[in-house]
């Protein structure tokens, strides 16, 4: 098992002094005076700060605000290019009468959105991989009765295809309260949030393919394999296809740390998974073995606040450190480490992607 330590600061630094020197206060606004980056290197932190959407240039240190989002239900494309948001819908009418879904919209990410277009309904969207298709969950409920209550309708999973225009998208899954996980290659994998069962789901069918989903943390992007938590422990854990057999194959424990699990995240290329606790842990999944390994994973020692997000490169991440109050954004390195970018009140800014 490889595990690389982040938190040093970068062999390149992103922004002068940002390995030592404090931000100019809360906000977005205050941060460190920037210096040039490397052209490989990332250059925008998409954001959500309220209801507003927009990017903050890293090199210029400057937020660039362009849409208003209510939901705040994002998903930005692999290519960093476009993006789905689930929008109000109209409120019911009549007590009893069907509210209709949330809808979707997509556009470009740097737009003020009035070219966007609707796809379709649904909420907590998601890309592919490749970025051609949108998962989404879609409610179909009444305005008498709560979700998952029983005689109340119940949810689907639908894939759209990241096209500008309206689809009528494919349903996939249907009768359950759901929760989408990730994709796996051209499937999604969903959690029932009745019966805590895993599902993965695509154009050739459903099937259940285990039935504690609930310890699911992420799933591999381009393998079969997801990331589960046995008690203090995660584990890595190959799945089957549809139409085949439950999960499959041995599980390799991964010990971390005696700190709960905030999150997980797999790179977009599935060469590496991120593990947020108290601090990060970056898991080289070429480098683990069939027994986990045997090396003790050294933690950052920073205090993170579970927001995180991968670059399309696989190398550099964003996730949010606690500071008193305050948040800090930090840039890192899978292999070198990390660096402060910019800081807000505790709660008022969503990290989304990193560009």
């Amino acid at each position: 098992m490889f595990i690389r330590r982040v938190g040093a600061c970068l062999a390149v630094v992103m922004l002068a002094g940002a390995c030592t020197g404090e931000s100019d206060g809360p906000g977005v606004a205050g941060s460190p005076s920037p210096s040039p980056s490397a052209p490989d290197e990332p250059r925008f932190v998409a954001l959500a700060e309220g209801k507003t959407f927009g990017t903050f240039n890293i090199r210029r240190g400057i937020l660039n605000p362009f849409r208003e989002i209510d939901t705040g239900q994002i998903a930005i494309s692999p290519d960093g290019k476009t993006i789905v948001f689930a929008a109000d819908a109209e409120p019911a009418k009549a007590q009893g009468d069907r509210l209709g879904a949330p809808i979707l919209r997509i556009g470009p990410l740097r737009s003020s959105g009035a070219n966007d277009i609707t796809i379709g309904q649904g909420t907590e969207p998601l890309f592919s991989p490749d970025g051609t298709q949108v998962a989404a969950i879609v409610p179909d409920r009444r305005d008498s009765c709560d979700p998952g209550q029983k005689g109340c309708p119940s949810e689907t999973v639908m894939i759209y295809e990241a096209i500008a225009e309206p689809n009528e998208g494919t349903l996939v899954l249907e009768d359950g309260d759901w929760d989408i996980i990730g994709w796996t290659g051209s499937d999604v994998v969903v959690v029932s949030e009745e019966d805590g069962s895993l599902w993965r789901a695509g154009p050739k069918g459903a099937s259940k393919i285990g039935r504690d989903g609930t310890n699911v943390l992420a799933v591999s992007p381009t393998e079969s394999t997801v990331l589960i938590a046995v008690k203090k422990k995660v584990a890595l854990l190959p799945i089957a296809r549809v139409g085949e057999p439950g999960i499959t194959g041995e599980l390799i424990e991964l010990a971390l740390d005696d700190s709960a699990v905030t999150g997980a995240f797999w790179s977009p290329d599935g060469s590496k998974v991120a593990v947020v606790t108290d601090s990060v842990w970056v898991i080289d999944i070429e480098a683990v073995d069939g027994e986990g390994g045997g090396a003790a994973p050294v933690p950052t020692g920073i205090a993170a606040s579970g927001q995180f997000a991968w670059a399309a490169d696989s190398e550099h991440f964003i996730f949010s450190k606690l500071q008193k109050a305050s948040e800090r954004a930090m840039l890192c390195d899978a292999s070198l480490g990390c660096d402060y970018i910019f800081s807000w009140d505790q709660g008022t800014v969503t990290l989304q992607g990193l560009l």
